[in-house]
């Protein structure tokens, strides 16, 4: 179980089916999303993705392992740099979810 900062406590599981499903709902719609207008050619999977890598930066574990396990869900073969960089986390839990999206 996963507890956010609103007090909202959901599964894995069913956390991951949400985004998932959100990414797959705005992705048929095509439609395109313009982060801070840095990249006006950005895809919603892309800035997905590179908002997951940066959550690898975090300072919370569970942060960091769930950005980890998302990012192998999604098949984000653009962030197996940042994932073989967290195969060094000092967290366990960090270094399991990197090996296991990476494989």
């Amino acid at each position: 179980m996963l507890t956010y900062s609103n007090g909202i406590i959901m599964s894995r599981s069913l956390t991951i089916g949400l985004l998932v499903l959100a990414v797959s709902f705005l992705c048929a719609l095509g439609q395109e999303h313009v982060p801070d207008q840095k990249n006006t050619s950005a895809s919603l999977y892309d800035v997905l993705v590179e908002e997951l890598v940066e959550k690898l930066k975090s300072t919370q574990v569970d942060i960091r392992a769930g950005a980890a396990e998302n990012l192998g869900y999604l098949r984000a073969y653009s962030a197996a740099e940042a994932l073989a960089f967290c195969l060094k986390d000092k967290s366990a839990k960090v270094r399991r979810e990197a090996a296991l999206s990476l494989s």
